[in-house]
């Protein structure tokens, strides 16, 4: 049996100190770590959103570019529409003139 004092043999008590330490260095460390970890998360998700917010952008002025130039495009065939559309409505009257000027009657 061992005997009644704060000695136990085999040095325990002085082991037990270290172990105890030994603990607390390990709690410190993981709180250390669990605190970084966060910080890398809220600095990841912010980067996320930025890269996002610049994603979104960029499709909207691609978007707008694009409607512009579908706006020209539009215009340039209207104007050649009207363009041959004037054309062919000349046409039946250039026709009808060539055909009084080869009849004499012009």
């Amino acid at each position: 049996m061992l005997p009644n004092n704060d000695n136990p043999p085999n040095g325990w008590n002085e082991w037990s100190k270290y172990v105890l330490k030994e603990l607390e260095r390990l709690n410190n460390v993981e709180e250390k770590i669990g605190e970084k970890l966060e910080e890398t998360r809220v600095k990841i998700e912010q980067r996320i959103e930025d890269v996002r917010t610049k994603i979104e952008q960029k499709i909207e002025d691609l978007r707008i570019n694009e409607i512009q130039k579908m706006h020209i495009e539009i215009t340039k065939l209207k104007m050649k529409s009207g363009m041959w559309g004037a054309i062919a409505g000349m046409l039946p009257g250039a026709a009808v003139l060539i055909a009084l000027a080869v009849k004499g009657v012009i």
